[in-house]
């Protein structure tokens, strides 16, 4: 639902801030397929790709903090990029709470909303740490939950993208 709502909006944007879908394709960054390959595999191994339901079992966290890890420090190479920090932030955000708790903790809300239990997902009780980190901000569908991390995820995605689609123009044609 995510991945929906940030190719949305950037189809939206990129065109509204006047960039070019020629200058998004012409972009050749050394990091852009691994990021891409690497959000697309912790996203498998959350379970929230398409409705990909993935359970390693007490592997599923160890092998998502890798896989975010290694995410982290690419985008974190890459930190001259628009909206590379606000990346840096919410993945930084999603590792610190899935650390410390062994899963991304989620609340019921008062409409009855909330994550599927599995190996990462679990429910936040007295014990959780980072609760505020965790999956407690219902998404505009109301399927699921998302949480801090997940929105700075989605503004530093959008912004890359749209950063990317304006062209860059030489000192001389300013």
């Amino acid at each position: 639902m995510m991945a929906v709502a940030v190719i949305g909006t950037c189809l939206l944007l990129v065109p509204a801030v006047g960039g070019t879908w020629r200058a998004l394709a012409e972009l050749r960054l050394p990091f852009d397929l691994p990021i891409l390959t690497l959000f697309l595999i912790q996203g498998f191994l959350r379970g929230r790709l398409l409705g990909a339901r993935s359970d390693f079992g007490q592997w599923t966290v160890f092998a998502w903090a890798c896989v975010c890890f290694a995410l982290l420090l690419m985008v974190a190479f890459s930190w001259r990029r628009a909206g590379s920090s606000v990346l840096v932030l919410g993945l930084s955000s999603n590792l610190a709470v899935v650390l410390l708790n062994a899963g991304m903790p989620y609340v019921y809300t008062s409409d009855g909303v909330h994550s599927t239990a599995s190996a990462f997902y679990h429910a936040a009780n007295l014990g959780t740490r980072l609760v505020v980190l965790g999956d407690v901000l219902p998404d505009p569908s109301g399927q699921y939950l998302l949480s801090v991390g997940d929105l700075l995820l989605c503004i530093g995605a959008v912004t890359m993208v749209v950063a990317a689609s304006v062209e860059k123009l030489d000192p001389v044609h300013r």
